[in-house]
């Protein structure tokens, strides 16, 4: 049982403080979102354009 309470305690210190902040990954999650979506409307833009070309 001591190995087992062992490995719960060095996991237990691995893992980061918990502060109540979010962490520094969301803003990243968000700004990802953000450029797919405005990528994904300028390419819609440039088809319906490149229609109208024609």
């Amino acid at each position: 049982m001591g190995t087992l309470h062992g490995a719960h305690e060095r996991l237990r210190k691995a893992e980061p403080p918990r502060d109540g902040r979010p962490s520094m990954s969301a803003w990243m999650v968000w700004l990802a979102a953000a450029s797919t979506l405005l990528l994904f409307v300028y390419l819609v833009y440039a088809l319906l354009r490149a229609e109208d070309l024609e």
